[in-house]
């Protein structure tokens, strides 16, 4: 590719016109062709900025002169000169709008110049962002504890779930709260999850969860480390309990806010995520989360098995006090006579 000088063109247009015999036929070929002169743009690289010019009227052995102006400086720098097939050009790292002359020429013809405007669109790869320390799947922590409330921070004395809630409140428990790497939150709740009397269901019980606190929200979060706190953003998401907003209690479904911080402490293993939130006067929950949490099985009772009478005798009585048999005992035939 030759750097064409401005001001030297018509010289060197001038020697191929005197060096370079043409017949009548090729006359007027060449006069068709660069009347119709056109070209292309192609964009030639990942980041939008390398590009080619193509010019689509040039004859096969050469014979026209193409100017390339890409209109990016004020000097010769972004001018070049060829006979095709391709002109490749880097413009600046940048999104910008270029307006770039093409001008052919012949030996005695007129050059032919015609203008299109590019528009360089600078693509880059987004910088990847960091792992969130809370990206993945939580649920309440299966213990007793896992959220309460009190008259003051880290104060549960006014209520404190327990270790039988995780069976009876079984479809609170397995409620998932889904943080995305790429900053997206959702409320996974299922086909039921705890309903409270605000939500219509009396008295509290498992049912079809209500909306907006149906996972149906649009939301996404931010887990800002250095200052302690959750944001999740979107009507209808939650952490927790859906009743909990910041300054107060929900008593009606319509009531949800569009946007909810709690303040969070994750554990140093990053497994534990421990979230409190102020409601009305001095009142505070609290709640504890695990990352992937899997509930236990439920424990045995000491009753479970198959039982019967004992086959013996006093195996049942009947008396005038606890544990009197003054009335009535089972006797040994009893166990065959009564079998």
């Amino acid at each position: 590719m030759k750097l064409l000088k401005k001001g030297a063109f018509k010289i060197i247009a001038l020697l191929l016109l005197i060096s370079t015999p043409y017949s009548c036929y090729e006359d007027e070929e060449d006069l068709n062709i660069i009347a119709g002169l056109d070209f292309t743009v192609a964009t030639l690289n990942a980041e939008g900025n390398e590009t080619g010019v193509i010019p689509v009227t040039s004859p096969p052995d050469g014979r026209m002169l193409f100017t390339i102006d890409f209109g990016n400086s004020n000097d010769d720098s972004d001018v070049f000169q060829t006979s095709g097939p391709m002109v490749i050009y880097n413009y600046p790292l940048e999104t910008a709008t270029y307006t770039i002359t093409v001008t052919a020429s012949l030996p005695g013809r007129d050059s032919v110049t015609i203008t299109k405007e590019h528009t360089v669109i600078y693509i880059t790869e987004p910088e990847p962002t960091p792992d969130s320390p809370i990206a993945g799947t939580w649920k309440f922590a299966p213990e007793a504890g896992a959220f309460g409330v009190g008259p003051g921070l880290n104060d549960v004395s006014w209520f404190s779930s327990s270790v039988d809630d995780i069976t009876t409140r079984a479809c609170l428990f397995d409620d998932e709260y889904v943080f995305g790497e790429d900053g997206t939150f959702q409320n996974v709740l299922g086909n039921d999850t705890w309903l409270e009397g605000w939500q219509g269901t009396t008295p509290d019980a498992c049912g079809t969860p209500v909306f907006p606190h149906d996972g149906s929200a649009s939301a996404t979060y931010n887990y800002n480390a250095a200052m302690g706190t959750l944001t999740i953003d979107g009507t209808g998401a939650f952490m927790g309990l859906a009743k909990v907003i910041n300054g107060a209690e929900l008593s009606a479904p319509g009531e949800a806010p569009t946007s909810i911080t709690y303040q969070a402490e994750l554990s140093a293993d990053g497994n534990t995520l421990d979230l409190d939130i102020q409601v009305a006067g001095d009142g505070w929950w609290s709640f504890k989360f695990q990352k992937n949490a899997v509930a236990p099985p439920p424990q045995p009772s000491a009753l479970d098995g198959v039982w019967k009478m004992a086959p013996e005798p006093g195996a049942f009585f009947v008396g005038p006090g606890f544990n009197s048999s003054e009335w009535f005992s089972s006797s040994a035939d009893d166990v065959t006579t009564r079998a």
